[in-house]
């Protein structure tokens, strides 16, 4: 009957409420899955129906299509969906985007499209190109003028080409889409292009160049309402932590989720708050660091968002290293690998944690060929960011070989690296203190000298108060 062709439009696995909200008759519908889970067809879940078989479900959508009543049953699911969900909950864009699209309601469909393909950036670059993909079809099929959609699109591109590392192509969409928004008075377009050419600037090392795009950006955002506000708002804190003003990071973040609590963005939240929290650690608030971090890890697994939930334990375990506890930090790594498969860019920047802890509790077997690795990929995208932590690693590891001369020539490299692009990195500045206690043990007073005073400049930049302790 057509009360299952809708279940099976519906999903492979139904919820009884969502069934219920479709206006189907209820006694009715539990007799005929019945019948079919008798069948082997469905099976009964906890709060609903799962279709056993991708076949049989297949059959039932081909019915209604073959019928002319497929446009009409996922016009109905769209419009339950837009009911019962807000597009900013988890999963909801995609699936009313998905029966717009069933629906033929192309115009319609743009707009969770989008939605879903910004989430999932986070979640899977694969799906979110799939998603783009659809959203390319979609706006093929509407009349008009769909310029702005596009550009849209082309922002959310950017963000799948920075995971791939493809970084000369997120700053040529980044400019481009702010010289269009720029002609056309797209504030939002033209705040976020400006944003994302300022986060491509941060990771290449130019934190003075990204501030004066954010500064740009934040003049064109401040009208555009209080979520926009506040995305932008996490994009600055990053880029004012990197630059050694933590305070101001500190301040960014906290007004982003002051934002999202407000407007009760959950998902969003988790964010801010993972990145209040790293922002924290610079300042050495480890206790109030842990705890937004743990309250962040929580409520993504709670709401299935698995990014958020890694990149909350890889915040974790920066700060387990920081407090020089390798095996918590190790297990917070571990959980992050084991919630979300990082590829890219991600997985080398896990990677490069991962050897870190290594070196620093002795073990150099695997930790040398990682960071090589990971320095030799850094290079090549031009992310110059994350180097001069692989430097101040690799120099820890010479440190325990006794290879002197190797490890102070990493320590001015690493040095280096940070004067040319005005940063700050709490990996640096326990790398360069672990380094500076190994020669200290070793009576190395030159290689110490570096190694510490690298540290010292890294630390009283951030203004963390273990520069006293040194």
């Amino acid at each position: 009957p057509a009360i299952v062709e809708l279940a099976a439009v519906l999903g492979n696995e139904v919820t009884d409420a969502e069934l219920a909200a479709l206006g189907l008759d209820a006694r009715l519908l539990d007799e005929i899955m019945r019948a079919l889970a008798f069948g082997g067809y469905v099976e009964r879940t906890e709060d609903g129906w799962r279709f056993t078989t991708s076949l049989f479900r297949e059959s039932l959508e081909r019915r209604g299509r073959d019928g002319g009543r497929s446009a009409g049953h996922h016009r109905r699911c769209a419009d339950m969906l837009a009911q019962r969900y807000d597009d900013h909950a988890v999963g909801i864009a995609a699936r009313r985007a998905r029966h717009l699209l069933g629906a033929q309601a192309y115009e319609e469909a743009i707009g969770p499209l989008l939605v879903a393909a910004e989430f999932a950036v986070d979640e899977s670059v694969a799906q979110a190109q799939e998603l783009l993909d659809l959203l390319a079809g979609a706006i093929e099929n509407v009349d008009g003028d769909t310029a702005r959609w596009r550009a849209q699109g082309k922002l959310i591109r950017g963000s799948v080409e920075l995971i791939r590392g493809n970084i000369d192509e997120v700053m040529a969409i980044s400019s481009e889409v702010a010289d269009e928004a720029e002609a056309k008075g797209w504030n939002t377009e033209l705040g976020r292009a400006l944003s994302q050419r300022a986060n491509m600037l941060s990771h290449l090392g130019k934190s003075a160049e990204a501030l004066v795009e954010y500064e740009r950006a934040l003049s064109v955002l401040e009208d555009e309402g209080s979520a926009e506000l506040a995305r932008y708002m996490v994009s600055l804190g990053v880029a004012r932590r990197r630059a050694n003003n933590v305070g101001g990071a500190i301040e960014a973040c906290a007004r982003a989720v002051e934002i999202y609590e407000t407007l009760g963005r959950d998902r969003d939240l988790i964010n801010a708050r993972s990145e209040l929290g790293c922002s924290m650690l610079g300042h050495g608030r480890y206790d109030e660091a842990r705890d937004l971090l743990k309250k962040a890890g929580t409520d993504a697994a709670s709401l299935g968002s698995s990014q958020a939930q890694w990149r909350a334990l890889l915040l974790e375990g920066l700060l387990e290293i920081l407090a020089e506890r390798w095996e918590p930090a190790r297990a917070c790594f571990r959980r992050a690998n084991a919630v979300f498969d990082a590829q890219g860019i991600r997985k080398t920047v896990v990677e490069m944690h991962e050897a870190f802890i290594k070196v620093c509790d002795g073990d150099l077997a695997e930790a040398e060929d990682t960071l090589n690795h990971a320095l030799e990929t850094f290079e090549q995208t031009g992310l110059r960011f994350e180097i001069p932590s692989v430097m101040t690693a690799l120099g820890i590891c010479a440190a325990r070989r006794e290879d002197w001369t190797a490890c102070e020539s990493l320590i001015d490299r690493a040095s280096e690296g940070m004067s040319e692009s005005g940063a700050t990195s709490l990996l640096v500045a326990a790398g360069a203190d672990a380094t500076a206690d190994i020669a200290h043990g070793a009576g190395q007073t030159a290689c110490e000298s570096k190694a510490r005073r690298l540290a010292q400049s890294q630390w009283v930049a951030l203004g963390h108060p273990r520069v006293v302790d040194n």
